[in-house]
């Protein structure tokens, strides 16, 4: 498992230029794992068929409009934002996903935060011709399906990463994702023993059948 520190990665604006948003990992359906790398820079649109990043809520503002790809947002902070569009409103609250078309014209609106804390979402988008994904938060041992691609972010606590055939461990605290790319089945995310309130979002990526 690759291990990246999301403080080492640049801010960069977001594509309608009302937010700021950092680039974690990024890939093509079919790319071998050697080719699958975490992103330095925002892809062109046509350019991924997956993408994953970490945006800084700091008001209300719209969100970009993706058209082809599917969206799931994970709220990391202490307060809640409403997304309001032409069919309706979703309340994105803390570590609960939401997903959503790319297509829809969002607005989002922001509760007053309990702290000075800036909230982020992680930003999943992936290409619906091309990849499927699951997104889930645990609390406990996961053991973790094969995946063309796995991505981890600690929300709390420490987690341990066990590959599949047990011949390392990666050990992830906050502030820090873990990726690894076709893996095989039998690996296990689990809370550092001293870590009982531990939490981490977790992402499969799958082709198609």
């Amino acid at each position: 498992m690759q291990t990246i520190t999301l403080a080492d990665i640049p801010a960069q604006l977001w594509r309608n230029g009302a937010g700021l948003t950092r680039p974690i990992a990024s890939g093509v359906a079919g790319r071998t794992a050697a080719g699958q790398l975490a992103a330095r820079e925002i892809p062109n649109i046509d350019a991924f068929d997956w993408r994953i990043s970490l945006a800084d809520i700091k008001g209300d503002g719209p969100f970009s409009v993706f058209p082809g790809i599917d969206r799931c947002a994970v709220l990391l902070g202490h307060s809640g934002i409403t997304l309001s569009g032409p069919s309706g409103s979703s309340y994105l609250t803390p570590l609960r996903p939401l997903s959503f078309s790319g297509e829809a014209e969002l607005e989002a609106r922001c509760d007053p935060s309990p702290t000075s804390t800036t909230p982020q979402i992680l930003n999943l988008m992936v290409r619906r011709k091309t990849m499927r994904s699951e997104v889930g938060v645990i609390h406990a041992s996961y053991r973790c399906p094969k995946a063309a691609t796995l991505f981890v972010l600690v929300a709390a606590g420490q987690w341990e990463f066990d590959a599949p055939d047990r011949s390392a461990t990666t050990l992830l605290s906050v502030g820090e994702a873990g990726i690894v790319h076709e893996l095989a089945a039998g690996a296990l995310m689990r809370p550092s023993p001293s870590h009982k309130n531990a939490k981490a979002v977790v992402v499969i990526l799958q082709r198609p059948d």
